[in-house]
């Protein structure tokens, strides 16, 4: 998500950034200026210096936060470096990634997979951490000035259970935010009120969550944590139940990447479901090209569906086309090329969890 100012500035780098700098080099700029558009787009290749807040290994996918030294509103950024997961930082070490800025289900991040001629690292030296920045959960689930920081959050009560992705409703009596657990973390009893919540402002299906990243982030700095109580009574947030989880992801293919002559193709979805009891659902995947729709699981105009029993705790691990790749000139399709995902109940077309949806690119 993006606040686009039309003002062009000039940052002058200090002491912090300073180094030799080659002709081919990119430049430097702070997170502020990527978060802000300020003399950047998107597709920039830039390099990025600064403090690691949140650490590679916590999330299990190859993300490391990172903030100005300085701190502040718009002042962090989530590096993606996929491939290798080149990028491994403790907690306020300093870090230097080159990337393209890119807009990924409108978070902004600095990718940094296709990066080989300067491939993101650690430094050896460390920073100090800015302080969390004040908010509360009434407006922390748009306020896209503090994507990606560290907030904190205080006197919040517990207002559900989690849902299927681990969400569950706060208040600090302000209005409802959301909570994102890890799978790690305990699941504390509705009506249970933390004096502190501490955590990374993450973009998470259209909405901005905090999502604290270890034991330390539930409770004020410099007090005594109580242990989180489990259980509870029954959730006043209904969550719609419980539904095994879908994903779809290109193997071997970024989002915001387009396809060529030559590339391989391969679609995948992945349904785990962690419900407490065995789940039936009727699975429909198609591939959309342009107003048409072409459907799984043998890609034709009809309306198809395949049926999918999965028990508690179980993964099932699809592909969905076999691989191949793109013949070489045919052209350009730059959009209106997209999956689709979507689970509905047996028989009948109640929508079941979330509808998951892909776009793509072909050159």
């Amino acid at each position: 998500m993006k606040f686009v100012s039309k003002i062009m500035v000039v940052l002058i780098i200090g002491t912090w950034f300073a180094g030799v700098v080659q002709a081919d080099d990119p430049p430097t700029v702070t997170a502020y200026q990527i978060q802000r558009y300020e003399g950047v787009n998107e597709g920039d290749r830039v390099r990025f210096i600064g403090i690691c807040t949140v650490e590679t290994p916590r999330y299990g996918y190859a993300i490391t936060v990172g903030c100005d030294p300085g701190g502040g509103e718009w002042a962090a950024i989530d590096i993606y470096d996929g491939a290798e997961q080149r990028l491994v930082a403790e907690r306020s070490q300093i870090v230097e990634a080159v990337g393209v800025i890119q807009e990924y289900y409108n978070k902004t991040e600095l990718y940094c997979n296709d990066e080989q001629e300067f491939p993101p690292f650690a430094h050896a030296e460390y920073g100090s951490l800015p302080a969390p920045i004040e908010t509360n959960t009434g407006t922390m689930s748009h306020e896209e000035a503090l994507e990606s920081c560290i907030i904190i959050l205080r006197n919040v009560t517990v207002m559900s259970n989690p849902d299927t992705h681990g969400n569950i409703a706060i208040d600090d009596g302000s209005g409802e935010g959301t909570l994102l657990l890890r799978l790690i973390d305990p699941i504390p009893a509705i009506g249970y009120t933390y004096d502190c919540l501490i955590g990374h402002d993450d973009y998470h299906f259209e909405e901005y969550k905090i999502r604290p990243r270890d034991e330390n982030d539930w409770y004020c700095q410099g007090t005594t944590p109580t242990p989180t109580p489990t259980g509870g009574t029954p959730t006043p947030t209904p969550t719609g139940g419980c539904a095994p989880v879908l994903f779809l992801e290109f193997q071997q293919h970024q989002q915001g990447e387009c396809f060529t002559g030559g590339r391989i193709f391969h679609p995948t979805w992945t349904m785990t479901n962690n419900c407490g009891d065995t789940k039936s659902v009727d699975l429909y995947i198609a591939l959309q090209v342009i107003d048409m729709f072409f459907f799984y699981p043998s890609f034709t105009s009809d309306l198809q569906s395949i049926s999918v029993t999965i028990p508690d705790g179980e993964v099932i691990f699809e592909n969905i086309l076999p691989e191949f790749q793109w013949p070489d000139g045919v052209g350009s399709l730059m959009e209106g090329l997209a999956f689709w995902g979507v689970m509905t109940a047996p028989e009948t077309f109640d929508l079941v969890g979330e509808v998951e949806m892909l776009d793509f690119c072909y050159n």
